[in-house]
């Protein structure tokens, strides 16, 4: 597995691949980028991993904090390369899980002809559209302004599959959709909700308590799952939507950027179980409270359902 530099996506990824080496008789490699040092919560992530689970740290390109992922990810390469030989010729990979921004690195993959996944970590709704974005283009006429000289893209690159962090109770018809066969259209598969709950480097809920308080500095501790939050206000990321559809509360959507207005849509206009703040929506609250009773069941079915796509060893 290879995740994008950063904790946000790290700790995905390590909770994915705790899921598999709990239901499978597997062992995992977890190839990890980093800008700069690795920091102290990265080292503890780490350490906390079970032994079928191996870390190698690919050699940082530069210590310099404003440099971005897409420059790390491009300027390890090499690195990279020399990380996937050297599995190749001790004990070859039977596959590569990528997070959304390190597909470069499926070019690596397809040298040592492994297949490679990606792993999909927010709607089925913005999937769908990526995929739909090329017959969009020849079907619907657009307006834009013209660049000074063409763009030079290189080709795709074939995956096996995505691995989509959403569940069909949520997304019926687009799920649906996403697994029809297709020319050229790779397999999904749909394993959510996978939620980051608690912490991944080994430390409890009181630990964590009493570090906070030690640090006599003021904090607002919010916990979704809690019997008094009676709503969350969100900007619509993945993982909080989530969250607070498998433990029923209700949300106000204020999405920001990316791909979190799309899923403020689906949230308000989909399944109904968030308002967006206009005026006179006094009557929608109690709509809305009921519909989240609803899909919070949906979502501990489709958690108790895992069980069974665990014992799926078609990936």
């Amino acid at each position: 597995m290879l995740p994008t530099p950063g904790m946000g996506h790290l700790i995905p990824l390590i909770g994915f691949a705790k899921d598999l080496v709990q239901s499978h008789d597997l062992a995992i490699t977890l190839i990890v980028l980093t800008i700069g040092p690795p920091t102290n919560a990265q080292k503890d992530l780490l350490h906390a991993l079970p032994g079928t689970i191996k870390p190698i740290l690919v050699p940082p390109v530069s210590s310099q904090p404003e440099m971005n992922a897409f420059v790390a990810i491009t300027r390890s390469m090499s690195s990279i390369r020399h990380v996937f030989k050297s599995l190749v010729d001790s004990n070859r990979p039977r596959e590569l899980v990528v997070d959304l921004l390190t597909t470069d690195v499926l070019d690596v993959a397809m040298e040592f002809n492994i297949p490679s996944y990606v792993y999909f970590p927010s709607s089925a709704l913005s999937l769908a559209l990526m995929f739909d974005l090329p017959t969009s283009d020849e079907t619907v006429s657009y307006e834009f302004r013209d660049l000074p000289e063409p763009m030079k893209l290189p080709g795709s690159v074939p995956v096996h599959g995505m691995i989509l962090n959403s569940f069909k109770d949520l997304e019926p018809g687009t799920i649906e959709a996403l697994q029809l066969e297709e020319p050229d259209k790779p397999a999904v598969y749909a394993i959510g909700p996978r939620l980051q709950t608690g912490s991944s480097g080994g430390i409890d809920e009181s630990e964590c308590a009493l570090g906070l308080e030690m640090s006599e500095q003021r904090f607002l501790w919010v916990i979704l799952g809690h019997g008094s939050t009676g709503g969350f206000l969100t900007h619509c990321g993945w993982n909080s939507v989530l969250e607070s559809i498998a433990n029923g509360v209700p949300m106000i959507a204020w999405p920001l950027y990316a791909e979190q207005r799309m899923n403020a849509v689906l949230l308000t206009e989909g399944i109904n179980v968030a308002l967006r703040p206009t005026v006179n929506q006094k009557d929608q609250g109690l709509i809305i409270r009921e519909e989240m009773s609803k899909y919070k069941d949906a979502a501990a079915k489709a958690v108790s359902e895992m069980v069974k796509w665990k014992e799926d060893d078609n990936i």
